[in-house]
């Protein structure tokens, strides 16, 4: 073969060699280097607050312009329960979005009074911001059109620990004026026996939530006691009065009627 055939078909050996070279470094299609920007971190994951406490604060009622002193028993899983100074009971349970919340449940009208449909219960809505551990602060408002706000300050009593053996005892029951109107034993095992001065029978449970925490699950059925017969569920706490956890109080409510109660020792 002719000198001049073999550098001319050696030269095309070389020109394909070079354009699978850069075909495959990915030349000719931009310089052969690529860039990838890389996707924004996603953001860190909303912490929700506890809302478990107790809580001392006060709650206003728009329509008559007053405020009431109130107090709150909750527990973190988000149920939650106020009292007012004057009886209003609110029951329900709450959902925690960071620090904000909202929720459904039902109110309780102080006693002797009703609401504004001549109900002495309806359904109720809130919802606020909770500082864990520190605040509770939030708006209620009621289908029957009654409105208002809350504000409530955390108290270090929630922190104490909880056992069966704390609410083991004999305890005298006490009604809202605190006067002793029967007696009540609690066993090693929570169960709950007693009766008062009117033949009224209690039976129930006061049971552990979290050993950590001062808030106890409380199940009562009252029976042969008029209208207020039934069976009741609630939240307790062991609070000082005279001396170091000498009372348990508690409110309870049986969907149609709320109460509260006082056992002491």
């Amino acid at each position: 073969m002719p000198y001049q055939d073999i550098r001319t078909m050696f030269m095309r050996i070389i020109a394909c060699f070079l354009l699978l070279s850069l075909a495959a470094c990915g030349g000719g299609g931009g310089g052969g280097f690529s860039s990838t920007t890389p996707a924004p971190a996603p953001p860190p994951p909303v912490v929700n607050e506890l809302p478990g406490g107790l809580w001392f604060g006060s709650m206003s009622f728009n329509e008559t312009g007053t405020t009431s002193n109130a107090e709150v028993i909750s527990i973190d899983s988000g149920e939650f329960r106020i009292v007012t100074d004057d009886g209003g009971h609110f029951v329900g349970r709450i959902q925690m979005t960071g620090t904000s919340f909202s929720g459904t449940g039902t109110g309780f009208s102080p006693v002797g009074s009703s609401w504004a449909n001549g109900s002495t219960f309806a359904d109720l809505r809130v919802d606020g911001s909770i500082d864990e551990r520190q605040t509770f602060d939030g708006n209620w408002v009621l289908t029957t059109g009654e409105s208002g706000t809350f504000s409530f300050d955390f108290d270090s009593l929630f922190e104490r620990t909880s056992a069966p053996d704390r609410v083991a005892d004999t305890w005298t029951l006490r009604d809202d004026f605190d006067t002793a109107i029967g007696s009540v034993l609690i066993d090693d095992a929570g169960r709950l026996d007693g009766q008062d001065d009117n033949g009224c029978m209690y039976t129930g449970n006061v049971s552990t939530i979290d050993p950590l925490f001062n808030v106890y699950d409380m199940r009562l059925t009252i029976i042969s006691c008029n209208e207020s017969s039934g069976t009741y569920t609630g939240l307790g706490f062991l609070v000082d009065v005279l001396d170091v956890e000498d009372e348990f109080a508690f409110l309870i409510d049986k969907g149609t009627l709320a109460d509260i109660g006082y056992f002491s020792r």
